[in-house]
């Protein structure tokens, strides 16, 4: 006999003894399954894996834990101190499958009775539930989730006979926070009164702090709501509701600051709602909103074929960026015979991407009606348009609406697309879908396959044909120009358990881009044979691909991606690029004659949309470039630049002639601006400036880039050079000063002083001359030597300081020869006002004439001199003829002539004018005349009034040309040139308009 009690007392004393209980319990139940780990059942208990199944029916916990007091039990009473519950699902049938579209609808009214009876409960013995805590709470119907994101559950309540007292029920997920008291009589009317309080998350208050809170009183029968919401404005409420006996009625009052909302309704087989809305002010009943709305509404009927009359207007409303002036809405519509119902909107808008106005028109009967939708406005810059018809009906008490899309037009900048053929629509609870169609622009063609939708996923694909980039021509910058064209593929997909995803893909084929080039007239072109662009788009990731094929551009893409829900939108990536042509920047940039090589580049991407970080390689191989100042290209360009975020590391070379030059430095732009350091070294460089100089340089010089300054310093070494300049600029023609610059187009080109403020640049460097520095240039020959320390900043003129001195220099000009014997040219301030000090000397036997040249360049004094000391017209005779005085030919006026027009190139200009005036000749002028090697000095002047002499000597050349000119009347006279050519002529000048 004492084995009965004593099993009693294993059983529900010890673990061992509840798991054998469970074990039988899931024999004699096999929807059952659960796991005892600790406890007893007079302690207390804790499971794991708990399940329940039956049918579509089902329970699941992760972990349950039950403390209760078995000393209550003496006292009449059941105490339960705690029950924890951890990962709580619970499974519900799915409702009944939906009929099919051609079943009516049952109506819910009509299968409500008349008089609902609630049940009379009563509990045997007094039930305390300390606290039920429910952790992670997800209730499921077939899949689809009814109560999803709460996150706990919290419950103290006391059950005694018929009275339930809720002390305390809190619920807590991503929606907010909810706290309810209460106490209810189970029994006949259930009369009640409750507490609530309810605060939802700001995401879902359009940013806002909002509480609710409100008070029940009376019973299920006739139950009084009142209460307030409050945050930034206040909102009260009273509802009255009784929902037992038929008719059940409705009746609501609801105001915000100046506005007031009354609805009165009730129902039984057929439903009456009565309403009107004065709202000076939206924003007090909802955040965000704003606006005036006035009106009133009324349905009847039965509730699924109710009838509809309205008249609202809407003024100045605006939530969010959508806003509209105006709006009117008016209805008359029978649930039975149908009627008219019209929405009209002005002046509306979403930010800057659209605005303008539209109406909506609903005509005819309930199973076959016409809906008319017209819009007029502008996306952006574009002005759109759009038109719509629907037609089609429902059927009393069908689910679906059915019919078709008849006809519609959508209008992009005047160019208007319209739909192929009149695709079907069906819409109802459980499917939406339109069938496959096509829309058609001149050129272009756009084709949709069927649009399905149901409330477990949606799916949409749409083709587009080539479709000719000239369109975007309109939104393209000026001069740039997109001859090809593009195809492409758009799928629209949703998912209920992932949410929405997107895919885009677009190709053009092989075709160019034309570029304008700066003072060109033909533009730019980019051969290519193929770009391909890729964007996936999902809740948790947008993706964009680009792919590039082109024999000008490269080969290559790049790939970046981001996280939509991440405000800060974080950023990953990379970059491949090959085969860069450098010859379209010859195209691009005058200060390039040629331009070859190839550019690489190879990296990552991080950071921010807004501030992407790219960290990679980019190379330029086997590069060549010719500057338009230079002959020869430099060739063997190798340049690399190791980016870091905002830091690029430099390096690299190239090669001029036989000499090679080596280039390093670091760039940083983490301030918002350009900053650090070049540094090139060279040695040997072979450089050709025009017609100008063939130089070998080897410089030593770092380009340093501030914030608002370029600094460039160093040492420049010219071992060798060859000086020799063609042409010249004496007989350069000078612009007017009104003239204006103009490009290959024709337009005027701006100032240089308009020109956009930059960084202002600073020099400091320090120019060295070799042992063979030559040069040779109108008439003057030598070697250069010496050095210059150059400095300037900014649009100053630059200074030098330092001394170039004339070796092993000579002069031959007008047929003779003079030597250089001390030659200095010293400068300290303008470099274009060095101080001369040049001495030039002919020796003859017994005799040295010279001259010495002092002064600045612009204002230089002439002084000759000789050895034995002469007079200055001898002096001039030992230079000008090479013979000593009294051995002259007897061509005497010539060599006046020649002494004067020495005289006047050499700064003797008054001194020639007196010897003309000693032999009477007047209005006596000096002047150069041709260019190149045909340049002359010439002297004129009148023997008499109607006399004109005039003598010009070659420059380079030992040639002669004497004319006499004489007037007979102002306009007619007679001309002889006696030179390398003769010739006479007679004039007749005249003038006219």
């Amino acid at each position: 006999m004492l084995a009965v009690p004593l099993a009693g007392a294993w059983l529900i004393s010890t673990t061992e003894g509840a798991r054998w209980l469970a074990a039988r319990a899931q024999a004699f139940e096999p929807a059952l399954a659960l796991e005892i780990t600790d406890g007893s059942l007079w302690h207390g208990l804790q499971a794991r894996d708990l399940r329940w199944r039956d049918g579509d029916r089902g329970l699941a916990a992760e972990a349950v834990a039950i403390d209760w007091s078995p000393r209550c039990l003496l006292r009449g009473q059941v105490c339960v101190d705690a029950v924890r519950v951890t990962g709580l699902r619970l499974d519900l049938p799915a409702g009944e499958a939906a009929a099919a579209s051609s079943a009516p609808a049952t109506d819910p009214l009509e299968a409500l009775p008349r008089r609902l009876s609630l049940p009379t409960l009563e509990s045997p013995v007094p039930l305390r539930l300390e606290q039920l805590r429910i952790d992670g709470l997800s209730v499921q119907r077939a899949d689809r989730a009814l109560a999803a994101g709460i996150d706990a559950l919290r419950l103290s309540a006391h059950v005694t006979g018929r009275q339930l007292d809720i002390t305390a029920l809190s619920v807590a997920g991503t929606a907010g926070r909810a706290r309810l008291e209460a106490r209810v009589d189970m029994d006949g009317h259930w009369p009640l009164e409750a507490d609530w309080r309810v605060e939802p998350v700001a995401a879902l208050t359009a940013g806002e702090s909002l509480t609710l809170q409100g008070r029940g009183e009376g019973s299920l029968a006739d139950l009084r709501l009142t209460g307030s919401v409050r945050g930034a404005r206040t909102v009260e409420f009273s509802i009255g509701v009784a929902a037992l006996d038929a008719p059940r009625r409705l009746e609501a009052r609801i105001a915000a600051g100046d506005g007031v909302l009354n609805l009165r309704g009730r129902a039984d087989e057929r439903i009456e709602l009565e309403g009107d809305l004065q709202a000076p002010s939206l924003a007090p009943f909802w955040p965000g909103l704003e606006g005036q709305l006035q009106g009133d509404f009324r349905v009847a009927g039965r509730l699924l074929q109710p009838s509809l009359s309205a008249a609202l207007t809407a003024t100045d409303l605006r939530v969010g960026d959508l806003a509209l002036e105006n709006a009117r809405l008016s209805a008359d519509w029978n649930g039975a015979e149908g009627g008219r119902a019209r929405l009209e909107v002005t002046g509306l808008r979403q930010g800057t991407a659209l605005r303008g106005s539209g109406q909506l028109t609903l005509s005819g009967q309930p199973d076959d009606h016409r809906i008319d939708l017209q819009f007029e406005g502008q996306s952006g810059a574009l002005p759109v348009g759009l038109e719509a018809r629907l037609i089609g009906g429902r059927s009393a008490g069908a689910r679906e609406w059915t019919g078709r899309l008849q006809q519609a037009s959508l209008t992009v900048d005047g160019r208007t697309g319209r739909l192929l053929g009149t695709p079907g629509l069906t819409v109802g609870p459980q499917r939406l879908r339109l069938d496959g169609h096509c829309w058609a622009w001149p050129s272009v063609r756009a084709c949709s396959q069927p649009l399905q939708a149901t409330p477990r996923s949606a799916q949409w694909r749409i083709n587009l044909s080539a479709v000719p980039l000239a369109l975007l021509q309109p939104q393209l910058p000026a001069g740039v120009s997109l001859p090809g064209s593009v195809t492409g593929t758009a799928r629209l997909e949703w998912q209920a358990d992932t949410g929405a995803s997107a895919r885009l893909t677009l190709v053009s084929p092989a075709s160019r881009i034309e570029l304008p080039q700066p003072d060109r007239e033909q533009p730019l072109v980019l051969d290519y044979d193929r770009i391909v662009v890729d964007a996936d788009l999902t809740p948790a990731r947008a993706q964009l691909r680009l792919g590039l094929a082109s024999p000008d551009i490269g080969q290559g893409g790049f790939a970046v991606q981001t996280d939509p829900g991440d405000a800060s939108r974080p950023l990953t990536g990379r970059v491949w690029l090959d085969g860069v042509g450098l010859a379209p920047l010859a195209g691009a940039l005058p200060q390039l004659r040629r331009a070859e090589g190839r550019v690489s580049a190879r990296g990552e991407l991080a950071g921010t949309l807004a501030a992407p970080r790219f960290r990679g390689t980019l190379r330029l191989r086997d590069g060549v470039l010719l500057p338009s100042a230079l002959v020869e290209p430099l060739t063997a360009v190798d340049l690399s630049a190791e980016v870091a975020g905002e830091t690029a590391r430099l390096s690299g070379g190239f090669a001029a002639g036989d000499g090679e030059a080596s280039l390093d430095g670091q760039l940083d732009w983490a301030g918002g601006t350009l900053e650090g350091a070049v540094n090139l070294v060279g040695e040997a460089l072979d450089v050709q400036v025009g017609n100008l100089a063939q130089l070998t340089v080897s410089p030593d010089i770092r380009l340093g880039v501030g914030a608002e300054t370029l600094q460039l310093t160093g040492r420049i070494d010219v071992p060798r050079a060859r000086i020799e300049p063609t042409g010249g600029s004496a007989g350069a023609i000078r612009p007017s000063p009104d003239a204006v610059r103009v490009d290959a187009r024709g337009r005027p080109l701006a100032p240089a002083d308009e020109a956009e403020a930059g960084r202002t640049l600073e020099s400091d460097l320090r120019l060295r001359l070799g042992d063979s520095v030559r040069f040779a240039a109108r008439g003057a020959s030598g070697r250069l030597a010496g050095g210059l320390r150059l400095r300037q900043v900014g649009s100053e003129g630059a200074e030098a300081e330092g001394v170039l001195t004339l070796e092993e220099a000579g002069y031959e000009a007008y047929g003779q020869s003079l030597t250089v014997q001390r030659g200095r040219l010293v400068f300290s301030g303008p470099l274009t006002r060095p101080q001369l000090d040049i001495e030039a000397v002919r020796e003859t036997p017994g005799i040295t004439a010279g001259l010495r040249i002092t002064g600045p360049a612009d204002q230089p004094r002439v002084r000759l001199f000789s050895d034995p000391a002469m007079a200055q017209a001898d002096i001039l005779a030992v230079l000008l003829t090479g013979r000593p005085p009294g051995q002259a030919s007897p061509g005497e006026e010539a060599l006046l002539s020649r002494a004067a027009l020495s005289l006047g190139v050499f700064g003797g200009g008054q001194l020639g004018e007196s010897l003309a005036s000693e032999l009477g000749v007047e209005d006596f002028q000096i002047a150069a005349d041709g260019q190149g090697e045909d340049a002359q000095v010439a002297v004129s002047g009148y023997l008499s009034p109607n006399l004109m002499v005039r003598y010009g000597v070659g420059v380079f050349e030992p040639t002669t040309t004497l004319s006499l000119r004489y007037y007979l009347t102002r306009q007619f006279y007679l001309e002889a040139v006696s030179g390398a050519e003769s010739a006479f002529d007679v004039f007749y000048s005249f003038d006219y308009d």
